[in-house]
């Protein structure tokens, strides 16, 4: 998919070690001012640990994430773009 905006580098690269961050404190304010309206929550165990199957989007994306499912063990790799 082609994003929506052009983000820079670094700003990319602020946003995902916050968003780390957020889910490693559990901090679920932050991350709901990281999250937008449209946000896709994809995951993937590896074939070791049971992952979503299918892409989250919004609202359903919030939700998983704010019922503290989410693992805390984000590692520092983040996918955003």
């Amino acid at each position: 998919a082609r994003p929506r905006y052009r983000v820079s580098d670094d700003a990319g690269a602020r946003l995902c070690a916050a968003f780390v961050t957020a889910v490693q404190a559990q901090d679920l304010t932050e991350l709901t001012h990281l999250l937008t309206a449209d946000v896709v929550f994809v995951s993937d165990g590896g074939g070791v640990v049971a992952a979503v199957p299918k892409p989250l989007r919004g609202a359903a994306a919030q939700s998983f994430i704010h019922q503290k499912q989410i693992s805390p063990r984000v590692e520092g790799q983040c996918d955003c773009f």
